[in-house]
């Protein structure tokens, strides 16, 4: 209510329709990110993401303690300059332990990774997404993040995982199954008695609502893209 509050007269005086317009005027988009209004702040925060630190006097300072990669299957991305630098929430409270009279230098990590990862923000270097400790080019939302592939298999039914009275088939009993995937999503599962070799075979349905609805093609028919090429060629 502060922040919105008439002034004119001298005095905080709230009014709606006075605080609907300034709320309005600080909602217009586009707006330009604060790395790119702000010059100085915008070198602060490429300095230390890229590990060039220093302190606002000029001299060098030590880097975060270092923590392990995150990145997934690049174990040999641990050695990267990531490891010298700052993170983007390091950065930001960082900021308040050096500029501590300076409210110009202030920004938060949801907003330093939208500079990095943005295209039409043009507020800081994109390559610098490569000193990141996630190792991403992209953003990846968090809940795609964690999301379980529908397709994996679990540990308890890996072959791998299989008991030893099973893998030497000397005891009955013990099933081992299957799944072949045809045409139009047509599919058999198959059980096999390890010890006998006795085989089931079982019909598995479509999904319900398989093939009521037409199939949409994402582009034009291959015949007609070969035309435009042969024409471009002649």
């Amino acid at each position: 209510m502060r922040r919105n509050a008439a002034t004119r007269d001298g005095r905080l005086e709230y009014r709606a329709s006075v605080a609907q317009w300034k709320a309005d005027l600080v909602a217009r988009r586009p707006k330009a990110a604060k790395p790119a209004a702000n010059e100085r702040l915008r070198e602060y925060v490429q300095e230390m993401l890229s590990g060039q630190i220093q302190r606002p006097e000029g001299a060098g300072m030590l880097g975060p303690v270092a923590a392990p990669f995150k990145g997934r299957n690049k174990p040999h991305r641990g050695d990267r300059r990531w490891v010298s630098g700052w993170s983007p929430e390091q950065i930001a409270n960082r900021l308040r332990v050096d500029f501590p009279d300076d409210a110009s230098m202030r920004i938060s990590h949801e907003a330093i990774y939208q500079a990095l990862y943005i295209e039409g923000r043009g507020a800081l270097q994109r390559e610098l997404v490569a000193c990141l400790r996630t190792g991403r080019a992209l953003r990846a939302p968090r809940a795609r993040s964690k999301r379980r592939a529908w397709a994996h298999v679990t540990p308890e039914v890996m072959i791998s995982e299989r008991p030893v009275e099973a893998a030497g088939r000397v005891v009955p009993g013990h099933w081992e199954g299957d799944l072949i995937i045809g045409t139009n999503r047509s599919a058999i599962a198959t059980l096999v008695e390890r010890t006998t070799r006795f085989t089931m075979l079982l019909h598995l349905p479509r999904m319900a609502g398989y093939g009521i609805e037409p199939r949409v093609h994402n582009g034009p028919a291959l015949g007609s893209v070969g035309e435009c090429l042969k024409g471009r060629i002649r």
